[in-house]
């Protein structure tokens, strides 16, 4: 039973608090599933959809029996609402062994429940929905996109700060080992009604220190396997199988025969009233291993969020003409 990030931000309220107990049912990781609560309380902070005290039971288990929860234990202060005053003693006496480390943390749990009172909001109504568009900074700096539909577009700018903030406070969200949520730059409505301007890297580490207060995983988690990335990769390893056979091509002289083939179907397409103007020669480069890796740059550039370079672009259009292949129509 699969339960990762498409199907915590996608699925409605009923079905994914089945998904929770059908996951626990054959998966014994509690601090994973704790995390992914989080992740849908701050869905729930955006949408005005009903997400709050999503499988209330199961977490109330998971903090008062389940095992291993020294990574998560902190994050206990966004669930305080879920226990009653005899069962967060139990909590926080299971979790904190000492009387000055079980005040401390009862002491923050009042404090973020009053600072995230969205987290556990119901429906709200709303006139219109919106979607939001955000820039977060990954573990290793790098600048990425994230958007998510069925927004509440009557939230603040500071409360978009606050709760989108939440997410850099996880570890199970992460694409090749690395953590994507660290810090938050910018967010936009699909509409262009921005929320938070574009920050200086000053901004953004000064945002940074405050973030690193509130309390999170202490370890790297597991990741959760993304479907989109794995397609890149698969696409990205096909085409790396494609230059190696372009190289040999090259050498053996075995991939002129299709440049003719093609160069005479562009020929024969072309009007007779009008003078064809001369070819580039894309069995050069169909030939040239360094145009094919131009090629898989291109797309990992897009991967990383971003656009290809225009030589780049030159010599993907001169790959696929030599191949054969018909430049896409905007619809």
């Amino acid at each position: 039973m699969k339960l990762g990030y498409r199907q915590l931000m996608t699925m409605k309220p009923a079905g994914l608090a089945q998904r929770f107990w059908d996951f626990f049912a054959e998966n014994d990781e509690s601090a994973y599933l704790i995390q992914c609560a989080l992740l849908v309380q701050i869905r729930n902070s955006l949408s005005p959809t009903d997400f709050s005290f999503l499988a209330k039971e199961l977490i109330c288990q998971l903090f008062l029996e389940g095992s291993d929860l020294q990574e998560v234990k902190e994050l206990c202060v966004y669930f305080r609402p879920y226990f009653t005053d005899n069962e967060w003693q139990k909590v926080t006496t299971r979790l904190f062994p000492t009387p000055k480390e079980r005040a401390k943390i009862t002491e923050q749990a009042r404090l973020y429940t009053k600072k995230f009172p969205l987290l556990y909001s119901g429906e709200r109504e709303v006139q219109t929905k919106a979607s939001l568009l955000a820039t977060f900074m990954d573990e290793n700096g790098k600048k990425h996109s994230w958007t998510t539909s069925n927004v509440d577009p009557n939230l603040t700018s500071q409360q978009h700060e606050e709760y989108l903030s939440l997410l850099s406070t996880l570890t199970i969200l992460q694409k090749d080992g690395v953590r994507r949520f660290v810090s938050l730059v910018e967010v936009n409505y699909s509409l262009f009604r921005t929320s938070i301007a574009r920050r200086t890297q000053e901004e953004i580490d000064e945002h940074q220190a405050k973030v690193n207060d509130l309390p999170r995983v202490n370890t790297i988690g597991q990741a959760v396997a993304q479907p989109e990335e794995q397609a890149l990769a698969d696409n990205i390893q096909e085409l790396s199988e494609s230059s190696e056979k372009v190289s040999q091509a090259a050498k053996t002289g075995t991939a002129k025969p299709r440049e003719n083939r093609t160069s005479q179907k562009i020929q024969k397409q072309a009007p007779q009233n009008k003078p064809v103007p001369p070819e580039a020669d894309s069995s050069e480069e169909l030939n040239d291993p360094e145009s094919v890796a131009a090629y898989l740059n291109q797309l990992k550039r897009k991967a990383a969020g971003n656009p290809p370079t225009r030589e780049e672009r030159k010599k993907q259009n001169q790959i696929n003409k030599a191949l054969g292949k018909k430049k896409r129509r905007r619809k």
